[in-house]
């Protein structure tokens, strides 16, 4: 036994550790969330079904809930008594069968750790958990099954085509449900779809699910899978964002944000709604409230990197820059392979005019992501600054060459930004801000990039860039001899207010 010590310290010292990490990964379920009752019931149905599932295994799935209106009594007292039966069997032959003991100790203590009593996670109970304990079982049988048949095979005379038939016939039928289980892992929709014929009251598949449609934009789908999720299990903080996200996309503003506050009262911890409730503010406009959201999610969660991009976004519609900077700056440190992270932090250098800073992140942008046309519009746009207009006509040739027509795909995108029913804020200032770089690629000497800038300028309450850009993209048309653009332009712009006094004279 005291050769065996130092095996011992070293499993208690992993399970410490193993525990301190799920808890720092807020994996561990609190005793408010999984009662110690619910979890003692759990235990012997555990043991019954990993044994029932290591004879016949069907029905298997990737994720077990726990049971919605709990475990009848009679289960849980029959599941206990097979197993209180069987440590009883085994230790009566522990001397004649040393085996039984050994392999049933096996199996029993060594479930003990994810038996369910430390929770972690929100499933009852899952089939990775049996690698290592089905050993002790197949100890059992191994020795087990020669035992109680040796004396019926001493009697025959060819006892091996016999045993060798069944051994095959056993691998056979393995091999046959083996490849019947794997193809269920072909994709999302077969997994989760198979998930839902087993379990159908699986909350956790009918999210995933529509985490699926969702990538097939097949959003109504969706939507109805995150809402059953929900109806489920109302405590899936992951769903109720989802759901709320969805509805975000369906246009139903209103339902999404009722959605999420309901969703903060049962988990105020609940980092993915804070997240999506920024982003629904962010788009609204309300740059102060999405940055509080952004920053309580981080507070929860500070290792979910793409809330830094989001949060250093909202601080630049706030005009934050320096603050949007130190926070972009740490997710490049904390995510450095991410080109999403490096072009923000570039656009927020640039609105601080560190020029140099932001050719430098945007060039690291496009070193991670070579083809996007818009990263090579935001160097280039640096770049001129700097006075390097050579190097900044080759960045706008060459996203022509990756997005033949994208400043028309770009300005359609603003103007419809702009043509929204009460456009806002902050879809101004996107359209703005698409525009302006679209005039910046021209020269400024594209009559209809500029009617968009004006346009974006209007929707952000500038009203006298707004008169003056409109002004020369109408002059521009009328130079050009596209006189219905020109009309078009100037009747626009009478929106934007009488012209300056001193222009009239």
């Amino acid at each position: 036994m005291r050769e065996k010590m130092p095996f011992i310290a070293l499993s208690a010292l992993f399970c410490v550790i193993t525990l301190l990490t799920q808890w720092q990964g807020r994996a561990l379920r609190a005793f408010a969330e999984i009662p110690f009752l619910a979890r003692l019931q759990v235990v012997p149905i555990a043991y019954v079904v990993y044994l029932r599932k290591m004879f016949w295994p069907s029905d298997l799935v990737p994720f077990y809930p726990y049971p919605a209106d709990g475990l009848p009594l009679w289960k849980v007292a029959a599941a206990a008594l097979l197993l209180i039966g069987n440590t009883v069997v085994a230790w009566r032959q522990r001397k004649r069968r040393p085996y039984l003991i050994v392999g049933w100790l096996w199996y029993v203590l060594s479930l003990v750790p994810v038996i369910g009593l430390v929770q972690v996670g929100e499933q009852p109970y899952a089939d990775r958990y049996t690698y290592l304990p089905l050993i002790g079982i197949f100890i059992m049988m191994a020795w087990g099954i020669p035992d109680l048949f040796g004396e019926l095979i001493a009697g025959w005379t060819k006892p091996k085509p016999i045993f060798m038939t069944v051994a095959i016939s056993t691998v056979v039928a393995c091999s046959v449900m083996t490849r019947s289980q794997i193809g269920y892992w072909k994709d999302d929709f077969r997994l989760w779809g198979h998930t839902l014929e087993v379990s159908p009251q699986n909350d956790v598949a009918h999210n995933n699910i529509a985490n699926a449609l969702i990538a097939s934009q097949k959003l109504d789908e969706a939507v109805k899978h995150y809402a059953a999720a929900v109806g489920l299990n109302p405590k899936n903080y992951i769903a109720q964002a989802n759901l709320a996200k969805g509805l975000h996309l369906q246009g139903k503003v209103a339902q999404a944000v009722e959605r999420l506050r309901t969703a903060l009262q049962v988990n105020p911890e609940n980092d993915l709604a804070l997240v999506e409730l920024g982003r629904i503010c962010s788009t609204e406009g309300r740059v102060h409230e999405a940055v509080d959201h952004f920053r309580e999610s981080l507070r929860i969660r500070p290792d979910n990197l793409e809330v830094y991009v989001l949060l250093g976004e909202a601080l630049m519609a706030e005009g934050k820059l320096e603050e949007a900077v130190q926070s972009l700056t740490e997710e490049t440190l904390l995510r450095p392979e991410f080109p999403g992270g490096h072009h923000e932090l570039g656009l927020a250098l640039g609105q601080l005019q560190r020029w140099p800073e932001a050719a430098a992140r945007l060039e690291r942008a496009l070193d991670l992501l070579p083809k996007d046309a818009s990263f090579r519009c935001d160097l280039a746009r640096m770049l001129l600054e700097i006075g390097e207009t050579v190097k900044a006509a080759e960045q706008y040739r060459k996203a022509s060459e990756i997005q033949p027509g994208w400043m028309s795909q770009f300005n359609v995108i603003a103007s419809n930004l702009l043509n929204l029913k009460g456009v806002n804020l902050g879809q101004g200032q996107r359209a703005l801000k698409i525009a302006s770089e679209l005039c910046q690629a021209t020269g400024y000497k594209d009559p209809q990039f500029l009617d968009t800038l004006a346009a974006a300028y209007a929707a952000t309450e500038n009203m006298d860039r707004a008169r003056a850009t409109a002004k020369k993209a109408a002059d521009l048309a009328a130079n050009g001899g596209e006189k219905a653009l020109a009309e078009r332009i100037r009747e626009r712009a009478k929106s934007y207010g009488p012209e300056d006094c001193r222009e009239k004279q």
